[in-house]
């Protein structure tokens, strides 16, 4: 800690000193006070201690306030014992703002109500925890919405952006934050609630449904001291500031030029260091009537930005630039190929970049014209334009370019591009100079940089490639901000547009600003903060950029590589995959779709992929003691990921928590024997067959509450629950005799992998799937692994027992293999145990053999989409006029989940509707454990269970997953239906016997 505070003053010096010798007095206090939470174990400080940028700082302890009440509370006795407090919103800061050495306080959790909506007025009041995408999904209904659409919108908390001031991609019609907040309330560091500006009369929240009275305004004493610091700085203002639409540098001491301007302009912008904002009153626009992109690529960066001016002099909305090295990245990534594939731009990756331009108003026909006259004035050899109109089409677009950074950061090799000279702002004219001075600097560092953003305001988020691991880099960090700033300073710009100077940026306030400007933000400062006790480094008195006590990657690195049972090569080892998440974020959005189940049911943390990554990090860098990956509070971390594989395709980084957590039950597994139920569900595979000759015995469980209340007490499986029952075991030779035997065509043999729960569970499925192959033209025959049926291990991975899982997997693969020698792909009934085949399979078994296995395993309706084989079946009407489609996780996972909908797009005069639900909630074995049955039901009910009651009679659910039906059986007494067997249904040949 002293390098630490070495670059932050005595005052600081003195703040960590008395923290720590007052820390059991303090958390104790904090306790006893709120109705919230207080953590000062090392785990949360360790979940804390980093945010989106390249620092890490450990605090002294995590406060979740529930109230405005609580928030005073915090800094009331924060200052008792002369303690710093870092207001924190989801944690997506890049300059570092959320992150310090005192008591973060986390406004995301409970501070994330909306207190007072005037839509007339068009006027919004809400607490500094609300998630822009929520507000904008609250505000849509009503033709409104906020219009500061930053990158991180479905995670951003509208407290950080104001803290930020930030912008977004349509800051070139909407501006910064500062203009569309009308007041807000906060707390000053004396513990004091104040109102600056305008606020709605509600005021703020008490935190039980009431409202607290509006807080008083600031002293006159005050406003009058701040309005005439700028009276005496404003020529030195005119002559210093940079003359760029973007600029955030410092503290907006300009914004107080009208005599009437309201402190709260000042305040927007000041990063949590003048005041902990508890309240925000916002302004509101109208949603456009209409919207559309045009898309167009240039050969090179150099030519994309000359031809800004002209862009922008056609009154376009948004102007990005996305680079060819993130369009070649992308293209790695399974969510964006489709929207690459639209754009004509996959077969030119890495040899384009491209252009998004927007036009936006309420007139669908000036729209038209815009986009034309854009054609128009673009129009050039080799150049290509893509129209974006469709709603689906733009958000495709604006996906791809929301998730830029991310997509940059997803590349395995050690030097990622990193974030610290992202946020200069150049006027237009000088965009041509910037670039070629930019690259000049990275040549000369034998580097190179990504390039992408807001080029409408002059605004290119270049983020150069280092290692901040290698010595050398962090040396090649500070020259290149120096270098890079003084480059912005020439030309005229800024080198804060929108992120904030945090411990990044504000050592270089003075040299862009000057000495003078630098000493008022200090008085503004001691204004409202005179011990400095508010996020203290951040724009006054800060740290060097380069301090290596705060650099995360300079931290002390494990000796030695961790032994493993899986491959992680691709990643230069399981340390190097865990560092892939680079604190984003993504996992903590809260709208329809899969990442991050259980974060989505509980908003905690640790149950985010981002909270279980540096958990591990924690247990990697021996943060959690000698005995870190026995820690119980890292085995609470991992215990909740369900393993749906969320994160390998919604996180832009591509996180593999799944494979991580395989990684680490196996450390955990080799310490602790498997429990009874462990053992049981684990060996299931082996033990069906012995266990089916019993069982209608076994099943009188679910009929019986008594026994269920003793499997409950003695094996921990969960009273409410129906276990799967028995069923007469499926018999291959059946199969093939019920199956159609004239199709009218012949597609070959295929090898069909009867799982162990479609084999003695639910037999129909597979009989179905015969049926239906058959009817479709192949001649399908059970894929057999010796003595006992082909197993993926999938109950062995689950808990961690990866030497077992290997050894069926071997077996299944040996199968596998000699079927495909024959020209005889595989096919699937249940998706969690054939994707296993694409997934965990090369990564327990690697090599050529495994990975032609992965590529020739599909599913059943990925198969019969594949192939075109529905075309020639007499598929007819199906008892219902409707079905609504739920994916599996893991078919989503792989990109697969839309194949479904086409199969049973043959099927006449039937209306398909895809649920936009995440996952069921049960995962495995995970919703029958009695300790995980209230959870499992919680992630159910985000929205699966409510689309489920809702459907009427008439209607059937297709739910792929045998987890995803026994849930709807379980929680919404509602029956799910494999897509095999709607399709048998609808033979021809199948008559009301299958129906």
């Amino acid at each position: 800690m002293a390098r630490l505070i070495s670059h932050t003053g005595p005052r600081a010096q003195r703040l960590a000193g008395r923290t720590t010798r007052n820390r059991p007095t303090l958390e104790g206090r904090l306790r006893r006070s709120l109705d919230g939470e207080a953590r000062f174990d090392r785990f949360t400080r360790g979940l804390y201690a980093a945010d989106a940028s390249i620092y890490r700082a450990d605090p002294l302890g995590v406060v979740i306030p529930r109230s405005v009440r609580d928030v005073e509370t915090v800094v009331q006795i924060a200052g008792d014992y002369d303690t710093s407090v870092v207001p924190r919103g989801a944690g997506t800061s890049q300059s570092g703002q959320s992150i310090g050495r005192g008591l973060v306080v986390d406004t995301s959790r409970h501070l994330s109500r909306v207190l007072d909506f005037d839509p007339a007025g068009r006027r919004v009041v809400v607490e500094p925890g609300v998630v822009l995408d929520r507000l904008n999904a609250f505000l849509r209904p009503h033709g409104l919405f906020f219009p500061i659409d930053v990158a991180t919108s479905s995670r951003a908390t509208l407290g950080g952006m104001a803290g930020n001031n930030s912008a977004g991609s349509r800051s070139i019609r909407y501006g910064h934050m500062v203009e569309h907040v009308r007041g807000l309330e906060a707390v000053l560091a004396d513990g004091r609630r104040v109102s600056f500006g305008e606020l709605g009369p509600t005021g703020a929240s008490s935190g039980n449904g009431g409202r607290v009275a509006s807080a008083p305004p600031p002293t006159a004493d005050l406003v009058g001291a701040l309005h005439a610091l700028y009276e005496r700085e404003a020529e030195e203002l005119e002559r210093r500031l940079p003359k760029v639409s973007r600029h955030v540098a410092g503290y907006a001491l300009q914004r107080l030029a009208r005599a009437d301007a309201p402190l709260s302009d000042l305040l927007v912008g000041s990063e949590g260091t003048l005041a902990f904002f508890t309240a925000l009153d916002l302004e509101l626009q109208e949603l456009p009537a209409a919207r559309a992109l045009a898309v167009c690529s240039f050969d090179s960066t150099r030519a994309a930005l000359s031809a800004v001016p002209e862009m922008v002099a056609l009154a376009p909305t948004a102007v990005e630039l996305v680079d060819r090295t993130l369009l070649r990245l992308a293209g790695d990534i399974a969510t964006f190929r489709p929207v690459l594939e639209r754009l004509g731009a996959a077969e030119r990756l890495g040899s384009e970049e491209l252009m998004i331009v927007e036009f936006a108003g309420p007139d669908p026909d000036a729209i038209a014209r815009d986009l034309a006259a854009f054609e128009d004035a673009m129009a050039g050899p080799d150049r290509r334009i893509v129209r974006a109109e469709t709603d689906d089409f733009q958000s495709q677009v604006w996906g791809l370019r929301k998730a830029g950074l991310n997509i940059f950061m997803s590349t395995k090799a050690a030097r990622k591009p990193v974030a610290f000279i992202e946020d200069c702002a150049i006027p237009l004219a000088r965009l041509p100079e910037w670039y070629d001075g930019l690259t000049r600097i990275m040549e000369h560092h034998e580097t190179h940089a990504v390039w992408y953003a807001h080029a409408s305001v002059g605004c290119l988020h270049v983020r150069p490639a280092l290692d901040l691991r290698d010595g050398e880099d962090v040396w090649r960090l500070r020259a290149i901000a120096e270098q890079t700033f003084a480059l912005a300073g020439e030309l005229g710009g800024s080198h804060s547009a929108e992120h904030g100077d945090g411990w990044v940026r504000s050592e270089f306030l003075e040299p862009m600003l000057g000495s003078r400007l630098v000493r008022a933000f200090e008085e503004i400062k001691r204004r409202f903060d005179p011990d400095g006790r508010l996020n203290p480094g951040k724009i006054v008195d800060p740290p060097r950029m380069d301090d290596r006590a705060l650099l995360r990657h300079q931290r002390p690195q494990p000796k030695r590589r961790l032994p493993t049972k899986l491959d992680w090569s691709a990643w230069d080892g399981f340390e190097g995959a865990v560092d892939m998440c680079n604190n984003n974020g993504t996992c903590r959005k809260r709208d329809a779709g899969v990442m991050c189940p259980s974060f989505r049911a509980t908003e905690e943390e640790r149950d985010a992929t981002r909270g279980r990554a540096n958990a591990l990090r924690l247990a990697l860098a021996g943060d959690l003691g000698d005995g870190g990956w026995d820690a119980p509070e890292l085995y609470r971390a991992m215990d909740l990921c369900i393993g749906c594989k969320a994160c390998k395709r919604e996180c832009p980084t591509g996180v593999d928590m799944a494979r991580m957590k395989l990684e680490y039950l196996a450390r955990y597994r080799a310490r602790h024997p498997l429990t009874a139920r462990e053992r049981a569900l684990a060996y299931l595979p082996r033990l069906a067959p012995w266990a089916a000759r019993v069982g209608p015995l076994l099943n009188l469980r679910n009929r019986s509450a008594s026994l269920a209340r003793l499997g409950e007490r003695f094996a921990g499986l969960a009273a409410e629950r129906r276990l799967p029952s028995w069923a007469s075991p499926f018999r291959p030779e059946a199969a093939v005799r019920r199956a159609l035997s004239s199709p009218s065509r012949d597609r070959g043999e295929v090898a069909v992998f009867v799982d162990t729960f479609s084999r003695y569970f639910e037999p129909e499925n597979a009989y179905a799937a015969f049926r239906v192959l058959r009817a479709a033209g192949y001649r399908p025959t059970s894929l057999k692994a010796g003595r006992r049926p082909p197993c993926c291990g999938r109950t062995f991975l689950n808990v961690g027992l990866l030497d077992e899982a290997r050894a069926e997997l071997s077996r299944t693969a040996r199968a596998c293999g000699a079927a495909l020698a024959r020209g005889v792909p595989i096919v699937g009934i249940e998706p969690s145990c054939l994707l296993t085949l694409r997934d965990e399979l090369p990564a327990l078994l690697p090599g050529p053999e495994s990975e032609s296995i992965a590529g020739n395993a599909v599913l059943l309706g990925e198969l019969l989409v594949r192939d075109g084989a529905l075309d020639d079946v007499p598929l007819t009407p199906v008892t219902v006029e409707r079905v609504l489609v739920h994916g599996h996780c893991h078919e989503k996972a792989f990109g697969i989940a839309d194949t479904t909908a086409q199969a049973l797009g043959h099927i006449p005069d039937l209306e398909i509707e895809t649920i936009p639900s995440g996952c069921c909630g049960m995962a495995g074995s995970f919703g029958y454990e009695s300790e995980h049955f209230d959870i499992s039901k919680r992630i159910a009910e985000l929205e699966l269970l409510p689309a489920v009651r809702e459907m009427g009679e008439d209607e059937w659910l297709v739910a792929n997953g045998t987890s995803c039906r026994h849930q709807v059986a379980d929680l919404a007494d509602a029956e799910g239906r494999h897509l095999a067997r709607v399709l048998e249904s609808a033979l021809a040949e199948s008559g009301a016997r299958s129906r």
